[in-house]
């Protein structure tokens, strides 16, 4: 374990995350020379990353409302706008009307007839208008349907999963880019491990879970056409509360020599693993 001295409340917040996620590793991973992991020094520097990753998302959800309600109330300047000029223009031909309807009584009808042609283009513009409302809300439903696209873009659940043989545990890299919670885990025959809250996981950070049913299911005599895949099943939740039921398998790649294991995704998909158990 790489040994770092103790930072103040200014040096945290200059290091990068590369720097942070460099010292929870330091502090969970054991080394040669320091057998037991520091896991308050790691949860230390995961509520770091954690505050760091909220406070990006949080301005980014900023800025995409920012830029929609911008580009609302620019529609509704020029909409307002629209209809003033046509209350101007329409005032003024009205009284253009009404001058000349002062001087006979034969203007008087073209006047009229001027006015109804007027009144009939105020017709056509407020249904153009009502059509450029209609363009609006349109747009607005587009502009709503991409912001959930990239919503549910950040809420992706991505994960690596990897087979440290020397310790006999399993190891989860989150690769989204916000928290997931792991709820509980199935390794090989075992029966379903549902943990009393949730372990969190995040963005970058390895989380260890015990793998001795992968070694023992993929060691001893090797049956006719080799061991089977070992199964192990994740049950997960992102920050939206959604459930995804994650499913791996564990298979040895060689026969002869040193035992290599290589696990295999199958799957990531939405399940509402809660309401089945």
């Amino acid at each position: 374990m790489q040994f770092f001295p103790p930072v103040t409340v200014e040096e945290l917040r200059r290091l990068s995350d590369e720097e942070v996620v460099l010292r929870i590793n330091a502090n969970i991973v054991p080394s040669p020379f320091f057998s037991m992991p520091d896991f308050v020094s790691a949860q230390f520097y995961m509520a770091e990353l954690d505050r760091r990753e909220k406070k990006r998302a949080d301005q980014e959800r900023d800025e995409i409302e920012a830029k929609r309600w911008r580009t609302d109330l620019k529609y509704e300047r020029w909409i307002v706008f629209l209809i003033i000029l046509e209350v101007i223009v329409a005032a003024v031909l009205t009284l253009w009307a009404d001058h000349r309807q002062s001087k006979s009584s034969e203007k008087e009808l073209a006047a009229l007839q001027s006015m109804q042609q007027v009144l009939s283009h105020l017709e056509e513009s407020s249904a153009a208008t009502a059509g450029t409302l209609t363009a609006l809300q349109e747009t607005s439903k587009q502009m709503n349907e991409a912001v959930q696209k990239e919503l549910a873009f950040s809420y992706e659940v991505s994960l690596n999963v990897k087979f440290d043989i020397t310790s006999d545990q399993i190891i989860i890299t989150n690769e989204g880019r916000t928290r997931v919670s792991l709820w509980g885990s199935k390794v090989g025959k075992s029966g379903i491990v549902m943990q009393k809250g949730p372990r969190t996981l995040t963005p970058g950070v390895p989380y260890l879970v015990t793998g001795h049913e992968v070694t023992t299911g993929l060691s001893g005599i090797v049956p006719k056409g080799g061991f089977p895949p070992v199964p192990f099943v994740m049950f997960i939740k992102n920050e939206r509360g959604e459930e995804f039921v994650a499913r791996y398998e564990f298979a040895q790649m060689t026969m002869m020599g040193p035992m290599q294991i290589q696990p295999i995704m199958l799957s990531i998909t939405p399940f509402e693993w809660s309401k089945k158990r």
